[in-house]
């Protein structure tokens, strides 16, 4: 370029005007998808919009093959299902309720027949995997209708149809472990609703009972004892857990029918006879090994009461304790102060002391013999009674009182002694004698330091 001449810029190209509704060049290629990649596409965008969604896969699939899914798995297997999701909650509480499911959870077993150990180890497993089952399923349901859930599947297992039971009968054990299962937990509010269900299946049967003669009728006297103590005494785990049932059972009814009530659950049974054996603990001592066995479980359902319960008072449990020891008449001495043994220090003191006070010394040291014998027939250690006759002599604030209720005693000694030759015969066991003959050295029952207050020992403790 010259100087002084100037540069003009070159013209551009313009860029060809294409309208919009006109028709693609056919130099240019349309862009074609296959129609295979186009539904391989769509269905992959289905698969994850299900797998995604509440029930996954179950989502497509009808209801019958669902269940026929569900029932080939395990009881175990469903419980967890039912804490993956509400939707397969729901699911599963679909199946439970459907033909299908109830083929699969109902055992077509009859519960009413004995059945060997192995058996009966199964069938608990079986109805504590059920609760397990139930108590997931109705987890987000209140607790009316979990327990109308509970009474529907309850009828259809058929485990209270029968209107007796017999001591093998498993039907009741069954339901027991279910109910705890499923109750596990729970507040004692939401207890209190379990216990009012449970106890309105049998209330008719405990009036008539406890209203009648003694004896009249055994076949409900029978089933009450096995309904009440295998559906809820038998199946705690934990003395707290039993004293509360415990106690649901016996303070709404007045102390009679509170002691008939205990004799009733824990005093001596005949299954062949089919009722409690009311006149036993007043016509022999309890020589027997099943006559102990059954006062070693009432003396654990007082204790259950006196160490468990706040509502229960030392009044309380002193007036049931001198109504049970006469049903339906006085026990023997001995029967008694075995039943104070096994109920332990503290509450053998209170009942005495209670005697001490209102003046029944003579009565008082009989007691006090009879539970020197008990200790020395089951080779227990008569420092146990000279440590609970120092006890009681506190709660005598008059020295003459003492002193006469401690003289008392050889004399009752002395007395028994004389009563047993003279009405001694050929059928007198002559292991009496020396029972009482060995109980008999409590002469040095002053000189014994007197225990710390308040320590509870028991006889079994001191050999």
């Amino acid at each position: 370029m010259l100087p002084g001449e100037t540069s003009t810029p070159l013209p551009v190209a313009a860029e060809a005007y294409t309208p919009p509704d006109a028709p693609p060049c056919r130099c240019q290629k349309a862009r074609r998808r296959s129609s295979r990649l186009i539904f391989k596409e769509r269905s992959l965008s289905n698969s994850r919009a299900i797998q995604d969604g509440p029930l996954g896969f179950f989502e497509i699939l009808p209801a019958e093959m669902i269940y026929n899914i569900l029932y080939e798995l395990s009881i175990v297997d469903l419980s967890i299902l039912t804490i993956v999701s509400k939707a397969v909650r729901g699911l599963v509480e679909c199946f439970m309720d459907s033909k299908r499911g109830e083929d699969r959870l109902l055992l077509r077993v009859s519960l009413h027949q004995p059945a060997c150990q192995e058996h009966h180890a199964s069938l608990m497993q079986h109805f504590r995997r059920l609760g397990v089952l139930h108590k997931r399923v109705t987890c987000l349901y209140t607790t009316r209708d979990r327990l109308r859930i509970m009474e529907q599947f309850i009828r259809k297992l058929d485990l209270l149809s029968c209107l007796s039971c017999s001591n093998h009968c498993l039907a009741l054990t069954c339901y027991g472990r279910f109910l705890h299962t499923v109750i596990a937990g729970w507040d004692e509010m939401e207890c209190l609703r379990v216990y009012a269900i449970i106890n309105s299946h049998v209330q008719r049967r405990l009036t008539q009972v406890l209203q009648s003669t003694h004896g009249c009728h055994g076949d409900d006297e029978l089933y009450l004892r096995l309904f009440y103590r295998r559906v809820l005494l038998d199946q705690c785990e934990h003395q707290l857990e039993r004293a509360f049932w415990l106690s649901r059972m016996l303070k709404p009814l007045p102390m009679v029918h509170q002691a008939r009530m205990l004799y009733l659950l824990f005093g001596p049974v005949c299954f062949q006879e089919d009722g409690a054996v009311w006149l036993e603990m007043g016509d022999a001592e309890s020589n027997t090994p099943a006559s102990t066995v059954v006062l070693a479980e009432l003396g654990s359902a007082i204790k259950t009461l006196h160490n468990y319960c706040r509502e229960w008072t030392e009044d309380d449990i002193i007036g049931v304790i001198e109504e049970v020891t006469a049903l339906p008449e006085t026990w023997t001495p001995e029967n008694v102060a075995r039943l104070l043994t096994l109920c332990g220090e503290n509450i053998c003191v209170k009942l005495l002391g209670s005697k001490a006070i209102n003046g029944r010394l003579e009565e008082l040291a009989e007691v006090i013999v009879h539970l020197a014998k008990v200790c020395v027939k089951e080779h227990y250690s008569t420092q146990w009674v000279i440590q609970v006759t120092r006890r009681v002599c506190r709660y005598m604030d008059i020295p003459a009182d003492r002193r006469s209720f401690l003289m008392a005693i050889p004399q009752t000694f002395k007395e028994f002694l004389m009563d047993m030759h003279d009405d001694a015969g050929e059928d007198t066991d002559p292991t009496d004698l020396y029972y009482i003959l060995s109980s008999f050295p409590l002469s040095p029952i002053l000189t014994i330091p007197p225990p710390p207050p308040g320590e509870d020992t028991d006889p079994t403790d001191l050999y």
